[in-house]
């Protein structure tokens, strides 16, 4: 496989706009989508996170995907949060890979604040990574209809590690309390026969409106 530096670089889009630092094209990629759409006034949401993971690689991972959203009231101020971690048992692909996403809006318009953390740790001299961020928005309207992505690279200069990893949450709320019915879904395809991988989800809501149910 040719060396992830030789590849094109292209540019990464934040809320509409070329960004000023260039995407690497990387032999790894990490990929989490975050799409949120409310279709009236109640907490009505639909979340989904997506992970892809390339590594060409045939040892063996330990993904953990982590969503909370809190919501303090009966208003669209949510609070996400989306964890990756990712654990390799050699001694070449040891990485540990947070991805943090918060969404506050203090009145009843579309005025969002997004941040996104991405802290990366390996305790291997082997592994150079780099990590970028990317955030876009966009409302179609006055109303809370949100789209938002995060797309998370990973670049690792070894030759091991071939997963795809997909993870989907969606969050469905069918009245106009805080009741929502969350699905998680996972899906990895492996083009290797020797890989062995341990998926976790951990999905946790919590609302301290008095219309939870």
């Amino acid at each position: 496989m040719p060396d992830s530096t030789q590849r094109p670089r292209r540019t990464g889009n934040v809320d509409g706009k070329d960004a000023q630092c260039p995407v690497p094209r990387l032999k790894g990629i990490l990929r989490v989508h975050v799409t949120e759409e409310d279709d009236s006034s109640s907490d009505d949401e639909q979340l989904q996170v997506h992970v892809t993971e390339e590594d060409d690689s045939s040892s063996d991972e330990q993904l953990q995907v982590h969503v909370t959203e809190e919501d303090d009231s009966s208003s669209d101020d949510e609070q996400l949060e989306v964890h990756v971690r990712e654990e390799d048992d050699s001694s070449s692909d040891d990485e540990q890979l947070e991805v943090h996403v918060r969404e506050e809006d203090d009145s009843s318009s579309d005025d969002e604040q997004l941040q996104v953390h991405v802290t990366e740790e390996d305790d291997s001299s082997s592994d150079d990574e780099q990590l970028q961020v990317h955030v876009r928005e966009e409302d179609d309207s006055s109303s809370d209809d949100e789209q938002l992505e995060v797309h998370v690279r990973e670049e690792d200069d070894s030759s091991s590690d071939d997963e795809q990893l997909e993870v989907h949450v969606r969050e469905e709320d069918d009245s106009s309390s805080d009741d929502e019915q969350l699905q998680v879904h996972v899906t990895e395809e492996d083009d290797s026969s020797s890989d062995d991988e341990q998926l976790q989800v951990h999905v946790t809501e919590e609302d301290d409106s008095s219309s939870d149910a």
